[in-house]
C-alpha cells in the first residue's frame, strides 16, 4: 500500500515539475531574446525546442498511466494523454523570431507524418493492452455507465486522428496543434470537475471541491478568453501567451490541490474504502459506524 501511494504521489508531482520545466525553458527564451514570442506554442522554433517537446511527450505519458479515482478520471485522463503527444508532435506555423537563438525552419510535413504515426501506433498498443489486461483482471470489471460514455469518446478521437493523418494530412498540419490543446484542455476541466463531485459526495464541505470548482471555472474563462483572441483583431494574438501561462498555471493549481488532498492515499476511492474500514473497526464511535454502513458511490 505505501509503495502504490508512494507511485501515485509521485506522478502527481511529476506533472508539476514537468510544468515547471516548460514554463523555466520559456522564461529562459525569452530572457535570452529579450522579448515574448505571441504563445508558448510559438517557443517549439525556438533554443526552447526540446524541453517544449520533451515536457509535453512526458506530461502525456504521465497522464495516460495516471489511475483515476473514478473511471470519468481515469479515462479522460488519458484522452488529453494522447493529445499532449500530438500537440508535441505537430507544430504551430512560425512566426517571426523576436530575438535569440532559434531553430532553422523546415518543411515539417514529414516530421508530422512519421511522429503522429508513432503516436497512433503506441496509442493502439496502449489500447489494447489495457483491454487484455482488463479481460484478465480478477474479479473483472467492466466500467460504470459515464466511463462507458469517455471511452467512446476517446476511441472517437483516436479514430479522428487516424483519419485526419490518413485522408487530410494537410488539415492535421495546419490544424491539428491547437485543435488538440483545445481538446486537451477541455478534457482537463471534465477531471476537475468530476475530482469536484466525487470530493463532495465523500465530504459534503469539504474545502478541497471548493477549489476544484475555482479551478474548472477559471479553466473554462480562460479557453473562452484565448479562443476570442484568436479570433480577434491584428495584434490580439500578443495577449494569447499570457492566457496560455494561466492555463499552464491553472492545470499545476489542479494537481498541486489533489497531491494535498489525496496525499496519503493513492485515490480518493482508497480513502474512502479506508476511512469505512476503520469506522467499522471494534471500538470505532456508534455514530461512526452507523454513518459508513453505506458504500460510497463510485465514479465521476
Amino acid at each position: 500500500m505505501a509503495t502504490e501511494r508512494e507511485t501515485y504521489r509521485y506522478l502527481r508531482l511529476a506533472t508539476i515539475v514537468l510544468l515547471v520545466m516548460l514554463a523555466a525553458a520559456v522564461v529562459g527564451q525569452a530572457v535570452a531574446a529579450g522579448c515574448w514570442q505571441t504563445s508558448i506554442s510559438a517557443y517549439y522554433w525556438t533554443a526552447a525546442h526540446g524541453a517544449v517537446v520533451g515536457a509535453l511527450c512526458a506530461l502525456g505519458a504521465c497522464l495516460v498511466v495516471y489511475r483515476g479515482s473514478s473511471d470519468t478520471e481515469d479515462v479522460v485522463l488519458g484522452i488529453s494523454g494522447y493529445l499532449a503527444f500530438v500537440v508535441a508532435m505537430v507544430p504551430v506555423r512560425p512566426e517571426p523570431l523576436c530575438g535569440g537563438p532559434g531553430l532553422p525552419v523546415w518543411d515539417v510535413s514529414a516530421s508530422v507524418r512519421n511522429n503522429v504515426g508513432a503516436v497512433l501506433v503506441a496509442a493502439a498498443l496502449t489500447e489494447l493492452l489495457t483491454y487484455l489486461i482488463g479481460r484478465r483482471a480478477r474479479p473483472r470489471r467492466d466500467l460504470d455507465g459515464p466511463g462507458r460514455f469517455w471511452r467512446w469518446v476517446k476511441w472517437a478521437v483516436l479514430v479522428a486522428v487516424a483519419a485526419a493523418y490518413v485522408l487530410a494530412p494537410e488539415q492535421l498540419e495546419q490544424h491539428g496543434h491547437y485543435g488538440a490543446a483545445l481538446l486537451m484542455f477541455a478534457g482537463i476541466v471534465v477531471v476537475v470537475v468530476a475530482n469536484a463531485f466525487s470530493s463532495r459526495r465523500e465530504e459534503p464541505s469539504s474545502r478541497f471541491s471548493t477549489a476544484y470548482w475555482v479551478v474548472a471555472a477559471s479553466m473554462v474563462l480562460t479557453l473562452v478568453v484565448e479562443l476570442a483572441l484568436r479570433q480577434g483583431e491584428a495584434g490580439a494574438e500578443r495577449g494569447v501567451i499570457v492566457v496560455e501561462a494561466l492555463l499552464v498555471l491553472e492545470f499545476a493549481a489542479f494537481w498541486a490541490v489533489q497531491t494535498v488532498e489525496l496525499w496519503g492515499y493513492p485515490t480518493r476511492t482508497a480513502r474512502v474504502q479506508s476511512r469505512r474500514a476503520q469506522a467499522l473497526a471494534p471500538g470505532a464511535p456508534a455514530a461512526d459506524r452507523a454513518g459508513h454502513l453505506t458504500p460510497a458511490p463510485h465514479g465521476g
